[in-house]
C-alpha cells in the first residue's frame, strides 16, 4: 500500500515541476519594453501605438493653454519603461498636475553625447529616485488613474537646462502663450529622428558608428 501511495504521490510531483517549467518559460518578461523604435528608442508604454490622447501643441480651450506633450493612452497599471541608458534628474509620487499620480524625469543622451529629458507624467509605482541610474528597456514605473482616461503625459525637452517658462518649471506640461513651446518638442517626432548613444546612424553613404567605450555626459555633483 506505502509503496503504490509512494508511487501516486511521486507522479504527482513530477507533474507539478513540468507545470511549473512551462509556467516559467511561458510567463512574459516585464523588465524590458516589448519594442523599439525602429530607431532604438524603447517606446515609453512599450508599443508604438500611442491611442487618441492629447496631442503635441494641441490647444486646450477650458483652461486656454497648449499642451506640451503627447497623452499615450494606457491601461491604469500599464508598465512605463526607459526610453535608453540614462539617470533620474528627479522623481515624485504625487505631484500638482499629475494627480492622483506622480511624475519623473529621465536624462538620455542622442547619437550626438547630447543630454535630452523625458518627463513622464501620470505614473505611480514609481522604482527609481533622484540620481539612480536606468537601463534601456526597464520598467521605471506603472500608469496611474487619471480623470477621463488613463495616459501617460509623455514630453521631451533637449538639455539639461530647465525651460525657459516664467517659472523655469521642468514638469510644464502645458503653455499659457500661444506660441511659446519655452523648448520642449514634438516628442513622437524625436523618437523618429532622434537615435540614442551608441546607435548606428544612417548617412548618405557608409552607417557611422558612434563610439561607445565613451563616457556619457556626466550629471553634476549631487544630482539635479
Amino acid at each position: 500500500m506505502s509503496r503504490v501511495m509512494g508511487s501516486s504521490i511521486a507522479r504527482r510531483l513530477v507533474a507539478l515541476t513540468t507545470l511549473v517549467l512551462i509556467a516559467t518559460i511561458a510567463a512574459p518578461t516585464v523588465a524590458s519594453a516589448h519594442s523599439t523604435a525602429a530607431n532604438g528608442w524603447y517606446w515609453p508604454t512599450g508599443t508604438s501605438s500611442t491611442g487618441t490622447g492629447g496631442g503635441w501643441l494641441q490647444y486646450r480651450r477650458w483652461n486656454r493653454s497648449t499642451h506640451l506633450a503627447k497623452d499615450i493612452r494606457a491601461r491604469v497599471g500599464t508598465p512605463v519603461y526607459a526610453l535608453a541608458d540614462g539617470y533620474v534628474y528627479a522623481a515624485y509620487k504625487s505631484l500638482s498636475g499629475y494627480r492622483p499620480g506622480g511624475a519623473m524625469i529621465v536624462v538620455y543622451q542622442d547619437a550626438q553625447g547630447r543630454p535630452v529629458k523625458a518627463l513622464y507624467g501620470h505614473i505611480r509605482n514609481i522604482k527609481y529616485r533622484r540620481a539612480q541610474r536606468v537601463k534601456a528597456g526597464a520598467v521605471i514605473a506603472y500608469i496611474a488613474p487619471c480623470g477621463g482616461f488613463a495616459h501617460l503625459h509623455f514630453g521631451i525637452h533637449p538639455g539639461l537646462a530647465k525651460p525657459n517658462d516664467p517659472r523655469r518649471n521642468p514638469f510644464m506640461g502645458h503653455s499659457y502663450v500661444r506660441g511659446r513651446t519655452y523648448g520642449w518638442v514634438d516628442p513622437l517626432g524625436f523618437l523618429s529622428t532622434a537615435y540614442p548613444w551608441g546607435s548606428v546612424v544612417p548617412t548618405e553613404s557608409a552607417p557611422t558608428l558612434v563610439p561607445t567605450d565613451t563616457a556619457p555626459a556626466t550629471m553634476p555633483p549631487g544630482g539635479l
